[in-house]
């Protein structure tokens, strides 16, 4: 079984890919596919509030700095 020292890591750069895979609009399944995780693991991660609402702080950080450059 492998450590929590090591697992955290793991977890925290498998968020990130889920994250910005759903930030630039990957659907639930295909950000699954990209952090090697099921589409239920993501789904699972954007019940949590605190993970949705930073998805969200993200999307709209990104679409500020899209609107600014088509300014």
């Amino acid at each position: 079984m492998s450590k929590p020292s090591e697992v955290e890591p793991a977890r925290g750069a498998r968020d990130r890919l889920i994250r910005e895979a759903l930030v630039s609009g990957m659907t639930y399944e295909r950000a699954g596919e990209v952090a090697q995780v099921s589409e239920r693991t993501v789904r699972r991660l954007m019940s949590d509030p605190a993970f949705r609402a930073e998805v969200n702080s993200l999307r709209a950080e990104r679409t500020g700095r899209l609107a600014d450059r088509l300014s």
